[in-house]
């Protein structure tokens, strides 16, 4: 008797009573497993809901964080180049949680005589999650220094750009004849 296969049925069972239990005994065995199916469901989509919100909250804080970041700094920045007249030679040495690459002289010399905006400092690419990584970057524009986050392939972009019309600038000064006073 270890294993049933055919249930006992009582003597003088009515049969067609016996086959409507048996059904609605199934009925509700598949609703609920139709239940457990669609609550397994449900949460499982909420789950993975969650995790991509708190993921992008995260990554939008981490942005936030390293263009925070860049506040003293480039404060900092402001007010030499306002004492000054130009971009110091050196970034000002304030506290500050990023390391920040300072533009190099001929950047800094090319950036007086530029018309449009100059990336002069940035920090270390950031890497994210949902979103793209990128740089806190320092733009310098017409005496007045500004920060932004771009993405890695933008800054790239702007990068190489801005290399290429420098050596464009560099070749244009040093090809032109020396003047005499």
């Amino acid at each position: 008797m270890i294993l049933r296969l055919i249930p006992e049925i009582p003597v003088g069972a009515n049969v067609r009573e016996l086959e409507r239990e048996s059904m609605i005994a199934a009925s509700r065995a598949s609703a609920r497993r139709r239940w457990i199916v669609r609550t397994g469901l449900m949460l499982g989509v909420s789950a993975i809901v969650l995790v991509v919100l708190v993921v992008g909250r995260r990554d939008r804080m981490a942005i936030d964080e390293a263009v925070r970041a860049m506040d003293r700094p480039v404060a900092a920045l402001q007010a030499e180049i306002d004492a000054l007249g130009q971009l110091p030679a050196r970034m000002p040495e304030v506290p500050s949680r990023v390391a920040i690459a300072y533009a190099s002289d001929l950047m800094r010399e090319y950036a007086r005589t530029a018309t449009e905006p100059v990336i002069v400092a940035s920090t270390a690419r950031r890497a994210l999650i949902l979103q793209r990584d990128g740089n806190a970057v320092v733009i310098y524009h017409e005496g007045k220094v500004r920060q932004e986050w771009w993405s890695r392939e933008r800054f790239i972009n702007a990068w190489q750009a801005q290399e290429a019309r420098i050596k464009n600038w560099e070749q244009e000064r040093r090809s032109q004849p020396p003047r005499l006073p």
